[in-house]
């Protein structure tokens, strides 16, 4: 099993894109909302959807390896996580993949801005549907983990 710091690997790295995601739609928004803006925010954009679609993949398989480990005691409780989680891994390579087209058309095909800008909106559409889905797949977790713990009471 995938372990930081002593610790399974999974509810570690699965933060970096319930972190990310959000932010990288808001800026997403934001790029389609302010073309003027896209040029100087379109880079950190790229490299940091790749980076979070890198990471939510390698959360993803570090969480099918905790699942394994705990399947005795998990049953099947951890599968529709699981379906969640390789969702949001690929959304989270669509949004990784329309920033990239977006450097493609801004830098090649500058003719064709309105392309550009329908783009840039569908980018910031993904972006927002992969925070749904991150939020979707940690709350299905968080019941997963939390369910039957009283906690005060």
């Amino acid at each position: 099993m995938g372990e930081l710091f002593n610790t399974p690997s999974h509810p570690l790295l699965v933060h970096i894109p319930i972190v990310l995601l959000p932010l990288l739609a808001v800026l997403a928004i934001v790029m389609a909302a302010k073309p003027s803006w896209r040029s100087r925010l379109l880079w950190p954009l790229v490299v940091a959807t790749l980076v979070t679609a890198a990471v939510t993949f390698w959360a993803t398989q570090a969480g099918e390896q905790l699942q394994d480990a705990l399947q005795p005691a998990l049953g099947s409780k951890g599968d529709r996580h699981a379906e969640l989680g390789d969702q949001t891994a690929l959304l989270a390579t669509i949004f990784f993949v329309g920033a990239a087209a977006m450097v493609v058309i801004d830098r090649w095909f500058k003719r064709l801005m309105r392309s550009a800008t329908a783009l840039a909106w569908a980018v910031a559409v993904i972006g927002v549907v992969a925070t749904v889905w991150v939020i979707r797949t940690g709350h299905e977790g968080a019941r997963i983990t939390w369910d039957g713990v009283n906690i005060g009471g």
